[in-house]
């Protein structure tokens, strides 16, 4: 814990991407994207549009709790690309979008 508030007060962030999730329980799998935060790479992904899922982060799967999303992006740091990938709304595949993470 003393090293993840060191790098955060330091003004930089461990696996953030600029999305945040409402929690679905009847989801079977990944993390719905409530909003994604103006300016960052998520609201240039679109992550935060309507209906979008999150359902795995460089090719680890998420189930429908926070504590996935926090397994997926622990060892990922700010400036890193990963890759997040999504269900969208009337598509028939889970689609990768490349994020630099903020």
């Amino acid at each position: 814990m003393r090293s993840i508030t060191t790098v955060l007060r330091s003004g930089r962030s461990i696996g953030w991407a600029g999305v945040s999730f409402d929690h679905d329980a009847t989801m079977p799998r990944g993390l719905h994207a409530a909003a994604a935060v103006a300016g960052t790479a998520a609201e240039r992904a679109a992550l935060g549009a309507p209906g979008t899922a999150l359902v795995a982060i460089d090719g680890l799967e998420l189930d429908n709790t926070l504590a996935s999303y926090c397994d997926a992006v622990a060892g990922l740091q700010s400036g890193q690309l990963a890759t997040f990938t999504v269900l969208r709304p009337g598509a028939s595949r889970a689609q990768d979008v490349r994020l630099r993470l903020e």
